[in-house]
């Protein structure tokens, strides 16, 4: 009996479903999401909702509005509008919330479009939703995973039927995807034009085979497989186009051949914060390749293609994307580039194309039990791992944020670091590669008028909010974000207009006192500043600006 409850399917959706309400609660378990640019996207936002306010004046003296309605203008938009409702923390979590659930369901209506048995196959996906590029902070990006999977799921169901309707959910999709992430957008459209394509001279082929290709077979094929879903794609290309046409970009070579490498064969994105968690994704990435290798063996043994085989092509092609892609940056009004990270960005891309590949498979009902069993396992597993960190960094957060809780409202602050990462009891790094307290004033900044001077999308130029030139400390301080930083605080007044009220150190005590740059920052607070406030272990000290005397 229960077996047969199982084989309706229903046991696979209580299986997908319950995976889905665990994967929430991370979110909603803790007061602080340990992301390194999330606070930013918080705070900006919040600056957004209110910049009619004449609660905050201060923000206006610093920023203005980018006139430019710019895709990165969406996400921020959101979460202004949500905090129109509730308090910044709150829309942070319901904003996250969106992903969490869209991404493993984008990836099960995508499996549900090679093949409705396949959909048991989404377990495998769940490992990739707290991953490395989320823990940056990259939400627009992390969004635009899910609207890639949708899209995918959308064109393999539809393409060859397009009707206006049809071609009407194609055109929001692909500008959704504009507005989430122009790498996925171009990821997407690549996909496109090779499934469309592959399907085209497949078509062609059998015609020719068949001895019907004449010209009206050959011009339907095309206008039906090519040129129709094309127009589709050209309202979001053109937003692009607008976007890009007078932003000025570098391509950078990037991490090298090896690097790349490495990241491929352990999945590098789905570990995050310490480098033993690489054993989780490689045990996903031996479960995941056995798979792959095992059907590839039995295709090749029986001479055996399906239609759906041009998602390995579309792999391939991926991966080879993902092996010699530069690092494209737009360079901001301040000369700041932003944007790379892309190796990190075009990991998933390959593996979520060969997953819905698996997805075309015959599985046996004990191969599907292995599937679920490792995948369940797997996934709980990277919960258990990014849990433990989160009560751990969320401490420290705590204590950061216990000095921030001292600057008057009105203010400016300006963190300064001597790490970004955190101090473990031994003395290493809290964290391998997330910053968790880069941009972490930036939660306090949402929730009071305070100007946090660190504030990397204001310097940029593309995101809403950006920093009168005049005033922008990036320009005018020094290198703010750099652990340990170089900078000069005491000329910033007399050189903008502007002011530093507060300065916050973290971790100068504890980490780096021998290096020149900390006693430099410390020399300058010994001029001009007063500490006010020692956090309970020390490694948050706040020092206020003294007044000069008239």
């Amino acid at each position: 009996m229960q077996l047969d409850w199982w084989k309706t399917g229903d046991g696979e959706r209580s299986l997908f479903y319950g995976l889905l309400v665990i994967h929430l609660l991370p979110l909603w378990l803790f007061t602080y999401l340990p992301t390194q640019d999330g606070p930013a996207h918080l705070y900006n936002a919040r600056i957004l909702s209110e910049w009619y306010s004449s609660d905050f004046p201060v923000f206006r003296d610093y920023l203005t509005l980018n006139e430019r309605f710019d895709p990165t203008w969406f996400g921020h938009l959101i979460l202004a509008g949500l905090m129109k409702l509730f308090s910044p923390a709150m829309s942070q979590k319901l904003f996250l919330t969106i992903y969490v659930v869209a991404f493993p369901v984008s990836i099960r209506y995508a499996l549900g479009a090679v093949n409705n048995h396949a959909r048991f196959l989404a377990v495998l996906g769940f490992p990739f939703i707290y991953n490395a590029v989320f823990h940056y902070g990259f939400f627009s990006f992390s969004m635009s995973l899910a609207v890639y999977c949708f899209f995918i799921g959308y064109w393999l169901r539809h393409v060859e039927t397009l009707d206006w309707r049809k071609a009407a959910g194609l055109v929001l999709i692909s500008v959704l995807l504009y507005f989430t992430h122009v790498i996925s957008m171009a990821l997407a459209y690549v996909s496109a034009a090779v499934i469309s394509a592959t399907w085209w001279i497949a078509r062609i082929v059998t015609l020719q085979r068949a001895n019907q290709l004449d010209r009206g077979s050959l011009g339907g094929t095309s206008w039906n497989l090519l040129v129709k879903p094309a127009l589709t794609l050209l309202p979001a290309l053109a937003l692009l186009f607008l976007f890009l046409s007078d932003r000025e970009s570098v391509m950078l070579p990037g991490p090298g051949f090896h690097d790349r490498l490495e990241d491929f064969v352990h999945l590098g994105v789905l570990y995050v914060f310490q480098v033993r968690e690489r054993v989780l994704s490689d045990l996903w990435t031996i479960v995941f390749w056995a798979l792959i290798l095992w059907f590839i063996v039995d295709d090749w043994s029986r001479r055996k293609l399906q239609r759906h085989d041009v998602l390995l092509l579309l792999a391939l092609v991926l991966t080879t994307v993902y092996f010699f892609a530069p690092d494209p940056v737009i360079v901001g009004e301040s000369g700041t580039p932003g944007g790379a990270f892309t190796k990190e960005r075009l990991n998933l891309f390959p593996f979520l194309i060969l997953l819905f590949w698996l997805g075309t498979r015959q599985f046996s009902l004990a191969r599907k039990r292995f599937v679920q069993i490792a995948g369940v396992t797997i996934a709980l597993a990277f919960m258990v791992t990014h849990v433990l960190h989160y009560r751990t960094i969320n401490r420290q957060l705590n204590e950061y944020l216990s000095a921030v809780e001292k600057v008057e409202s009105g203010s400016t602050l300006l963190p300064l670091f001597a790490s970004h990462r955190g101090l473990a009891k031994n003395g290493t790094p809290l964290t391998r590669k997330v910053d968790p307290f880069l941009h972490a004033s930036n939660l306090a900044g949402a929730e009071r008028p305070i100007l946090v001077l660190v504030n990397y999308e204001a310097n940029l130029g593309y995101f809403p909010v950006k920093y009168r030139l005049s005033r922008d400390p990036y320009i005018h301080i020094g290198e703010i974000e750099s652990a340990p930083p170089k900078v000069n605080l005491l000329n910033y007044a007399s050189a903008t207009g502007g002011r530093i009220d507060y300065v916050l150190v973290w971790l100068g005590q504890k980490r780096n006192t021998e290096s020149p740059e900390m006693r430099s920052v410390y020399n300058q607070l010994d001029r001009e500043f007063r500490r006010i406030f020692v956090s309970k272990n020390g490694l948050a000290e706040l020092y206020q600006h003294i007044p000069t005397a008239p």
